[in-house]
């Protein structure tokens, strides 16, 4: 992993406070990791932090991933963001709309790779 990275910041989005923990603990080890447990939350966080790349569960109540995904489209153009789903309609919206995606349940390397490569291509369309 590229240590031009490092020093990015991640939201992770997840209603599941277990996923959150985990990926917290995870992802702390090569970035700054703030958390949410939904949509409003995460774009509360939004607009007091800068965030480059929000991490977000599809399937949550209230404000689900798909609702979060295009708010954050609309009022805050800069994080780039990587959506994590069980279910298959998770990876159709993210394929119809152009948006990094993996599975779950998932290995650590995967997300890792999922968002050192949104980074890097986002890094690479800045240039």
């Amino acid at each position: 992993m590229s240590q031009q990275f490092h020093s990015s910041t991640i939201l992770v989005v997840d209603d599941d406070i277990l996923m959150r923990e985990i990926l917290q603990l995870l992802l702390s080890e090569h970035y700054t990791v703030l958390t949410a447990e939904g949509g409003k939350e995460a774009l509360n966080i939004l607009s007091e932090q800068n965030i480059d790349v929000v991490l977000t569960d599809f399937d949550m109540p209230g404000m689900d991933g798909e609702e979060l995904i295009r708010a954050i489209q609309q009022q805050f153009p800069q994080p780039i963001i990587v959506l994590m789903s069980a279910g298959y309609p998770g990876k159709i919206f993210a394929q119809k709309n152009g948006i990094s995606f993996f599975g779950k349940p998932f290995k650590i390397n995967t997300v890792l790779n999922a968002i050192a490569e949104a980074l890097e291509a986002h890094t690479m369309l800045e240039k």
